[in-house]
C-alpha cells in the first residue's frame, strides 16, 4: 500500500518467492508502505480447472517463506559506521551508494582517495596490510567492512575480519580463488560442466609455445594470477605468442602473477560481465555489464585494466 491505497497485486507461483527478495525491494524503492503476502495453494488434480484449493501444508510453507523476506527487509539493519577496504574507483563507487542509501551513516576509507574523502574519513592503512585493516576494524568497530580489491581478497582478509567477528562483505580466501587463479577458475568450470575456451596450463616457456602452436593463431596468453586487469594477452600471431610467453615465464615481466600461464583458444564475439551476490545458498543477481578491454577502437590494441 502507498499512501493507504493498494496500488499493485501481483500473484506469486511457489517457486517464484525464491525471488520475492527483489520484488520486495522493487517495491521499497517506489515508497511501499506495506506488502501483504495471501499463499494459495496449486489446483489439485481433481479439482475444478484453473480453481484454487486450500492447502494447509503448501500456505504454512509459503507463509514461512515469504514473511521471513518481508521481515528480514522491514527490520534491515541501518548501519551507522561502515569500513571501505581500497583507494580505487570501483571503492569510491561503493562508498558512494552506500551512503546514498543511508546517507547518516559514517563512511571510514583505508586508505581512500580523494573521491572517497569528500565521503568520509580515509585513514593511511593499505587494504593489503591485512593485520592493519583488522586492527583499524576492531577500533573503529563499523558495523560491516566492504573490500573492494582482488588481493586483499585473495590473501585471506575477509577470513581475518570474520575470525573476530566482524561483519564482512566480499568472499573468503577459498572463494577469491575462481579470481586470483585463472587456472583454478578454469578447472572448475571443467568440472561443473560450465562452457568455457579450450585452455593449456604451462609454467615451462618451451611447452607454452608449444601449445600456442597446437591452438593456432590468434591465441591468447593468460597470466594465471592477479594482474591488475593487464594479465591477458590477444596474439595476433606465433611470434606475438612466443613474446607473451617469454615475458611473462622467462622475464618475470608480470611477477608471481605470470609464473604460471594459460595457453587458450581465441574466442570472437560480444563480452559480457554477468555479476551475482550470494551467501553459499542464495544467488541474487545484478545487471549485466560490458567491459571495454582493448586500447584502442575497433578491437585493437592491448588489453588495459578496463576502458569503461
Amino acid at each position: 500500500e502507498a499512501d493507504g491505497h493498494r496500488v499493485h497485486e501481483r500473484r506469486l507461483r511457489h517457486e517464484e518467492l525464491g525471488a520475492l527478495a527483489f520484488v520486495v525491494e522493487c517495491l521499497e524503492h517506489f515508497g511501499v508502505e506495506r506488502i501483504e503476502l495471501r499463499a494459495l495453494a496449486r489446483p489439485h488434480a481433481h479439482g475444478v480447472r484453473g480453481e484454487e484449493q486450500p492447502n494447509a501444508a503448501l500456505a504454512d510453507e509459503s507463509h514461512h517463506l515469504a514473511n521471513d523476506l518481508v521481515e528480514s527487509r522491514n527490520g534491515a539493519q541501518r548501519l551507522e559506521r561502515g569500513l571501505v577496504g581500497g583507494g580505487g574507483g570501483r571503492e569510491h563507487a561503493l562508498a558512494w551508494k552506500v551512503s546514498q542509501d543511508q546517507p547518516s551513516i559514517e563512511i571510514i576509507a583505508a586508505p581512500g582517495n580523494p573521491g572517497l574523502a569528500t565521503l568520509g574519513r580515509c585513514i593511511a592503512v593499505s587494504a593489503d596490510d591485512i593485520q592493519g585493516i583488522v586492527a583499524l576494524a576492531m577500533k573503529e568497530k563499523p558495523e560491516l567492512v566492504i573490500i573492494g580489491p582482488e588481493a586483499p581478497l585473495a590473501a585471506g582478509l575477509a577470513d581475518a575480519l570474520r575470525t573476530v567477528g566482524i561483519p564482512v562483505f566480499g568472499p573468503s580466501r577459498g572463494a577469491a580463488r575462481i579470481e586470483s587463479s585463472k587456472a583454478f577458475a578454469k578447472a572448475l568450470m571443467r568440472e561443473a560442466g560450465v562452457p568455457t575456451a579450450r585452455a593449456i596450463r604451462c609454467i615451462d616457456a618451451g611447452a607454452a609455445k608449444k601449445s600456442a602452436r597446437e591452438f593456432g593463431a590468434p591465441v591468447v596468453i593468460k597470466a594465471s594470477g592477479l594482474a591488475a586487469g593487464k594479465g591477458v594477452i590477444v596474439c595476433a600471431t606465433i611470434a606475438e605468442a612466443d613474446a607473451a610467453i617469454d615475458a611473462m615465464l622467462r622475464d618475470d615481466s608480470f611477477g608471481a602473477a605470470g609464473r604460471e600461464v594459460l595457453v587458450e583458444e581465441f574466442m570472437e564475439g560480444e563480452e559480457l560481465s554477468l555479476f551475482a551476490i550470494t551467501d553459499g545458498p542464495t544467488v541474487l543477481p545484478m545487471l549485466a555489464a560490458q567491459d571495454h578491454k582493448r586500447l584502442l577502437d575497433g578491437d585493437r590494441g592491448p588489453n588495459t585494466g578496463g576502458m569503461g
